[in-house]
């Protein structure tokens, strides 16, 4: 049991869904599309939300529960997975999975449906958690390693160069040894 008069801990896991988007949001380069899924999510609302939070404080830890969840539809027609974020860190749902929790709801009959066509991935995805996003998404599809990589060049072009002009000096040639 979490002390009251000490400071809450700092991996409280307290907006999973609002997490989880700007995660998507910064990756969104390697995806065709995303959708959010609030209705299987928890918390939602700001009561929610505040309901964590004080669960959190009085326990030291993220309640049970807590989770975000998206659907990927992954880039050249390599597929489509639920992942969801909870505590643990980033997961393939596995099919026919509800979030269930207390105050919450159930999933109204909707089930989540994982398609993963092809992987290049040596260990079985479903269930397999992941640190962040980027190595989900790296073990997930090939296509995204590709936008990735093309997404730094892009990110960095030009950036060498640079380096090596000061101010109104002259260009000074890149070393040798950079390529």
């Amino acid at each position: 049991m979490h002390h009251p008069d000490s400071p809450p801990p700092d991996n409280i896991l307290e907006d999973p869904l609002g997490e989880l988007d700007a995660a998507l949001k910064s990756h969104a380069f390697g995806l065709a599309s995303y959708q959010l899924r609030p209705e299987v999510s928890y918390p939602r609302t700001d009561d929610e939300k505040a309901k964590v939070r004080d669960e959190a404080k009085a326990e030291g830890h993220t309640p049970e529960g807590v989770a975000g969840r998206a659907h990927l539809v992954l880039l050249n027609g390599e597929g489509e997975a639920d992942i969801l974020l909870d505590q643990r860190g980033y997961t393939v749902s596995h099919p026919n999975t509800c979030l269930e929790h207390s105050g919450a709801g159930s999933c109204g009959g909707r089930w989540l449906i994982v398609q993963i066509e092809k992987t290049t991935a040596q260990q079985p995805l479903l269930s397999s958690t992941f640190e962040s996003l980027d190595a989900l998404l790296i073990a997930l599809s090939p296509a995204y390693q590709e936008a990735m990589q093309e997404e730094l060049l892009r990110r960095f072009e030009g950036g060498v160069s640079s380096r090596f002009n000061y101010d109104d000096e002259e260009v000074v040639e890149e070393p040798k040894w950079i390529n």
